[in-house]
């Protein structure tokens, strides 16, 4: 076990929220109108991501019906995916802030979803028998995206056997159930993030669903406990597991109820405008010795990139991260932050289309040394996207905050797990 990011409530960090009302000239234009496809079978989509007004990372899919005409099942098919103007070798990576897969790709992973449902699906087979079952399974499929807003790529890439697959749908479907279920508001354990937290921590769906199940429960027992209990478990999973053991450990902790978490999921953007209750909330990483931020002084200001995602010219969101950090206290030794909050400058969302944004905190650390201990966390911005009928995009965006440096970048960083 990774002793030193198991400094839950024994951290000398503190997190807090703060409300703040700041004037500004966000841009914000919402169309509503009832739910009609925008995108339809040929047509090509542009997904753009910009920093600071220039192109770094950019998809051109076309959209495919791989259903029939009766049921349709509309996919994105990747034709193009660049990264500063050059051609990435593979789109689907975690590195990535888009991620995207080729038709060789998906005829692939269909197979394997074909065989997860009992559908046999046989790409060499042109029957209209075959063809029958291949469509049915690219429309379960589709139902299962939309209904748990998982991204596609990424579902793709946990499922490399059968029995993956098959602990990730029930992973994915446990997830949201519970949320549904409790009525769960701004929860961290989404099924992306969840996901997300499987990849990153290097571990496979099979082993967190064997360990579940070790523990006398089922999937849907084990999201309810842990949103009881008020853990944000893709945080808790990213600190503490890497292999089969410690997965095993982290559940059992779960379960037994030795972890305790504070869920830190921060809503900037719903519905397709900015979020007017949380906005501008901003989270604080202080001494549990005083959590109250304004006893703090000496901070600095570190203000992120103006990151911009367009898709098309339907929606268009603009944000930038400002942190307050290098905070000292007059007797509690340390450098904290303050408060850090996403900013929306913009948004722009066209008749039958959505977006909406977040921020995820994951379990905050210290580095440093027990004299001078140095507030540090990781977090992820998650934008989804889209119309009503293909399944949404994602754009994930990561980053880390300490409490000497401010704000620093970490997507397109290649992992090294």
């Amino acid at each position: 076990m990774k002793k030193k990011n198991w400094i839950y409530l024994g951290a000398l960090l503190f997190v807090t929220l703060l409300g703040a009302c700041k004037s500004n000239d966000k841009v914000t234009d919402v169309v509503t109108t009832p739910d009609q496809p925008l995108f339809m079978d040929g047509q090509v989509v542009t997904s753009d991501l910009e920093k600071n007004g220039v192109v770094i990372e950019s998809m051109i899919d076309t959209v495919v019906n791989l259903g029939s005409s009766d049921a349709p099942a509309l996919f994105y098919l990747n034709g193009k995916h660049t990264l500063n103007g050059v051609q990435m070798e593979k789109g689907n990576q975690p590195s990535n802030a888009f991620r995207s897969i080729t038709r060789q790709e998906l005829h692939a992973f269909i197979e394997v979803w074909g065989k997860a449902y009992g559908i046999p699906v046989d790409l060499a087979d042109n029957s209209a028998a075959a063809l029958k079952k291949r469509q049915l399974a690219y429309f379960i499929l589709q139902d299962f995206l939309r209904r748990n807003n998982v991204d596609l790529p990424l579902l793709v890439s946990l499922s490399n056997t059968a029995s993956n697959l098959k602990s990730s749908i029930s992973l994915v479907e446990a997830c949201s159930l519970a949320n549904d279920n409790q009525k769960v508001i701004n929860s961290p354990n989404t099924a992306g993030n969840m996901l997300r937290a499987i990849e990153t921590s290097g571990i496979q769906p099979s082993e967190i669903t064997k360990a579940i199940q070790n523990n006398g429960l089922n999937e849907t027992d084990f999201f309810n406990l842990v949103n009881k209990r008020g853990i944000n478990f893709p945080a808790t999973l990213k600190s503490g597991a890497s292999t089969e053991g410690e997965i095993a450990d982290v559940v059992e902790a779960i379960s037994e109820g030795y972890v305790k978490v504070a869920k830190i999921l921060v809503w900037f953007i719903q519905h397709g405008a900015p979020s007017v209750d949380l906005e501008d909330t901003y989270v604080s990483y202080v001494n549990k010795g005083d959590t109250i931020p304004m006893d703090y002084f000496g901070s600095q200001t570190s203000t992120s990139p103006t990151y911009s995602v367009k898709y098309c010219t339907l929606a268009t969101a603009s944000f930038y991260m400002e942190t307050e950090y290098n905070a000292v206290h007059q007797t509690l030794p340390g450098h904290f932050i303050t408060r850090a909050g996403m900013i929306v400058q913009s948004v722009r969302c066209s008749g039958g289309m959505h977006v909406d944004g977040s921020t995820s905190f994951e379990i905050p650390t210290t580095t440093g040394s027990d004299t001078n201990p140095i507030a540090s966390v990781d977090g992820t911005v998650t934008l989804n996207y889209g119309d009503c009928c293909c399944f949404a995009r994602t754009a994930n965006l990561t980053f880390n905050l300490t409490g000497d440096k401010g704000y620093q970048e970490t997507t397109w960083v290649p992992q090294t797990k």
